[in-house]
């Protein structure tokens, strides 16, 4: 009797487990009852989580740039994360959504196999007929207006490393967190002190925090080109942090974000961590006090039992009742930034380990150091193509009264296309922001008493913004961020078969652009020799390089390395195929350069082979170079290197002579050769 009474009850508590499943139907109208708030409807279930015995664990549907993840058990928290933003893309999930999403389904599977009987009283709530999530919602929208990433655009400074996506490891995805709290500060204008540390791979990486300005005027929000200032800063952040770098992941294992921070970037000396597993405070109540006053907070977090974390900010939350969701800027680019749920799954229902962690008091100390300097005068220009400005107040304090300042948005650069520009303001009564551009399909705003956010796309090399406040009340001013998209100046790889023609690197009358890697491919089938003439050439000598390959023989050989002032030079080459390629660095640009090419079956100074008796050999030559002539008479004879410079000189007339070419270096020359009946010209090619 007692066996069936016992088996009874396993009976029912299963049969009422099981009734905490949520439906398809069920989590769908959960769904559409959380996009109603944002009057925006399901457009589709993204993906469904289920566990290795086939349980649903959570549902995720998709609205208009916007999604929603769904617990698939009544006894946890029904909504788990969110994004206002962006729709889930179950083809590209990043690892820190990874790692939530492995947390959710971890907890609800270890909530399955216990007891937990009762429902989560929101779900309660959503599922009776006519009754919406609460609507009455306490929040600080996402404080951080960057989105940086750890890739092309911000690992300029970091090892290289061939197996890359562009030959450089990534920054880490702490660094990156960390330089996104330092641009929201705009603090420190130079570090403290310097640090070196010994990388397994890539040897000594060292950082001088106190003889480095950081230019945040030249970093922006979101740059769509490489930015040196911001991967600079980045950089130091990796190397403060003694940063593992690799090209595909780059982590710190040693929680020493907090240490960096107070130590080299002068930030508070509270700056601490607080482990969520092991703090006796209040974890909602630590984070929502800081977001209160404006400060985003470091945020890690590890997929237990893993010990892999991953490191982002905290900027911003979402209190609906008793329930706090926080927005996480991950680094990866703005990509799935969203609110996420933090807390145990079911209040009471389990004992999950939450391996989560934060930085608190990170801000600017300012018993140290002055900031903000809210009190501007004047005027400034910003010269750099991408850039990012503000009020001069810091984001913790409002701006000054009786400010007139003009910030005047005028990139260096020969022809700016147009110049995309954002403004997040917040402006009190009497206090007025103007901004001007050169633009005539765009009004100049006024704005006055309101607060926002304004894009433009301004198709002008302009964009003047004033503020002018007077004596009475403040608020939290603005800041701002623009980049100019600039002409891509020559192909990444162009094919030219002509057997004559013009090559240029494609800038015109302009500068040619920083960062170029351009190629152009010269064949012409039939020929065996090209000539080329140098109508221009002016680029930064040893810096921003051409290359000139030999690509008809396999592997390909290097011809001619040049770089500073060639001016109306000509070259010939024996081959019949050329690769161009041009390189160009992180700073200063010239006017570039231009050349005329022919093509020829026979080389044109050999016309004259069948009556000048002129003999130089060996050829290719190592070591020495014999002349051999007969009859004629020679007058001179000058070896010249590729950029026209004379290399060497010798006086002979008839008969052999062999001369010491040991004080030249390998590579191609040519030699002229004046004789009583004509000049001839020779290449020498020389192997060392």
């Amino acid at each position: 009797m007692k066996k069936v009474y016992l088996l009874n009850i396993c009976i029912m508590i299963a049969a009422l487990s099981h009734a905490q499943q949520v439906s398809y139907q069920e989590a769908r109208q959960a769904a559409q009852s959380f996009f109603a708030k944002q009057q925006k409807a399901v457009t589709q279930c993204a993906h469904i989580e289920t566990s290795s015995n086939h349980d649903t664990l959570f549902y995720i549907f998709n609205a208009n740039n916007a999604y929603v993840l769904i617990s698939a058990d009544k006894r946890c928290q029904p909504v788990l994360a969110f994004s206002d933003k962006t729709t889930f893309q179950t083809n590209n999930i990043i690892p820190p959504v990874q790692m939530w999403m492995g947390n959710y389904a971890a907890q609800i599977q270890s909530l399955k196999q216990q007891n937990v009987l009762r429902p989560h009283r929101e779900w309660l709530a959503v599922l009776q007929p006519q009754k919406d999530f609460d609507n009455d919602i306490e929040a600080v929208a996402p404080l951080l207006t960057s989105q940086w990433g750890q890739g092309v655009n911000y690992n300029y400074y970091c090892p290289k490393d061939e197996d890359g996506t562009n030959g450089r490891c990534v920054t880490g995805c702490v660094a990156t967190a960390m330089a996104q709290l330092i641009y929201y500060f705009r603090f420190p204008d130079t570090g403290m002190a310097s640090y070196s540390y010994t990388h397994d791979t890539y040897g000594t990486l060292s950082a001088n925090f106190g003889q480095t300005k950081y230019d945040y005027d030249a970093m922006t929000d979101k740059p769509d080109q490489i930015n040196l200032p911001m991967s600079l800063l980045i950089h130091h952040c990796g190397v403060a942090v003694d940063m593992v770098y690799g090209p595909n992941a780059s982590g710190m294992y040693n929680h020493k974000a907090a240490y960096a921070l107070r130590t080299y970037f002068k930030y508070s000396p509270q700056t601490a961590y607080v482990f969520r597993d092991t703090t006796l405070m209040d974890w909602d109540s630590l984070i929502v006090t800081h977001l209160n006053k404006n400060i985003p907070l470091y945020y890690a977090g590890w997929s237990v039992p893993d010990t892999n974390g991953h490191g982002f900010v905290c900027d911003g939350y979402q209190k609906t009742d008793s329930t706090y969701y926080y927005h996480f800027n991950f680094g990866w680019d703005g990509y799935m930034d969203g609110y996420f749920y933090t807390a145990a799954l079911s209040p009471g229902g389990n004992n999950f380990n939450l391996a989560q962690e934060i930085i608190v008091n990170a801000y600017p100390d300012t018993s140290l150091y002055h900031y903000p300097d809210i009190q501007l005068t004047g005027s400034r220009t910003l010269t750099a193509l991408s850039g990012s400005f503000e009020d001069g107040s810091s984001p913790i304090q409002n701006y000054a009264n009786n400010m007139d300042y003009t910030w005047n948005i005028q990139p260096d650069h020969d022809s700016i296309i147009h110049i995309k520009f954002d403004i997040y303001f917040q402006i009190a009564q009497n206090d007025t922001l103007f901004i001007h551009s050169d633009d005539a399909n765009l009004s100049n705003y006024i704005i006055t008493q309101d607060s926002g956010k304004l894009s433009l796309n301004v198709f002008s090399p302009y964009i003047q913004v004033r503020l002018k406040t007077d004596t009475g009340e403040t608020k939290n001013g603005f800041t701002a961020s623009y980049s100019s998209d600039i002409p891509s100046y020559c192909n990444i790889l162009q094919m030219l078969s002509a057997k004559s023609g013009i090559v240029e690197d494609g800038s015109g009358a302009n500068r040619y652009n920083n960062f170029t890697d351009c190629k152009t491919l010269l064949k012409i089938d039939g020929m065996k020799f090209i000539s080329l003439h140098f109508t221009k050439f002016e680029t930064e000598k040893d810096k921003d390089i051409l290359y000139i390959y030999d690509q008809g023989v396999n592997p390909s050989v290097l011809l001619a390395t040049l770089s500073g002032a060639i001016h109306d030079t000509v070259f010939s080459f024996q081959t019949n195929t050329l690769m161009f390629v041009f390189q160009t660095d992180e700073q200063n640009t010239f006017d570039g350069w231009k050349f005329t090419y022919t093509s020829a079956i026979n080389a044109i100074e050999d016309r004259d082979k069948q009556d000048i008796d002129v003999k130089i050999y060996p050829n290719p030559a190592n070591q020495q170079l014999t002349i051999e002539n007969t009859d004629i008479i020679i007058q001179k004879v000058k070896v010249y290197d590729i950029w026209g410079k004379l290399q060497q000189q010798y006086e002979i007339n008839t008969g052999k002579h062999t001369y010491d070419i040991n004080r030249l270096s390998q590579g191609m020359y040519f030699i002229k050769i004046e004789t009583s009946q004509g000049i001839i010209t020779r290449k020498l090619q020389i192997n060392r």
